[in-house]
């Protein structure tokens, strides 16, 4: 399995999914800031597992995905930071396999996220993230309800 981290910053996803994706999978640690994958790297160097992973210096624009190999997309608390939601999504699709996904993980707009270290003007709605998903071309598949201060979407491509 290949899992693409985007946003990865500090690792904190990146470690327990390349644990995850075992010795035949691999974790692709995209962010924007390369002091960022630095420590990725170093943390995972750390746990013997740095072989498990590849680090994307990305563009804010561009997802930098490898094409057609990408069977998980994955966002936590990074929807937010991306400007051109529906442009940088439609981008992703060609890096996804037939059958793969991208989890979208953020806070909730409003009273439900409690009290965050940022404003919450920055934070997009729920129903917005999915209108901006259908429009790039992506329909929600699966919606988890276990987490009380953010939304867990998950979104398959649009079959045409």
């Amino acid at each position: 399995m290949v899992v693409a981290d985007v946003g990865a910053g500090s690792g904190y996803f990146t470690r327990s999914l390349a644990q995850a994706v075992g010795n035949t999978g691999q974790v692709v640690a995209v962010d924007v800031e390369q002091k960022m994958l630095d420590y990725n790297k170093q943390e995972l160097e750390k746990l013997g597992i740095a072989d498990r992973a590849k680090f994307i210096l990305a563009k804010p624009d561009d997802p930098s995905q490898p094409e057609n190999r990408v069977n998980l997309i994955f966002l936590c608390n990074v929807y937010h930071h991306v400007e051109h939601h529906v442009d940088y999504f439609a981008k992703t699709k060609s890096a996804l396999t037939p059958n793969g996904r991208v989890v979208i993980i953020d806070f909730y707009h409003d009273e439900r996220s409690g009290k965050l270290g940022f404003p919450k003007h920055h934070l997009v709605p729920r129903e917005q993230v999915i209108t901006n998903m259908e429009q790039a071309g992506y329909v929600l598949s699966k919606e988890h309800t276990f987490l009380s201060r953010q939304y867990f979407l998950e979104f398959v491509k649009t079959q045409k």
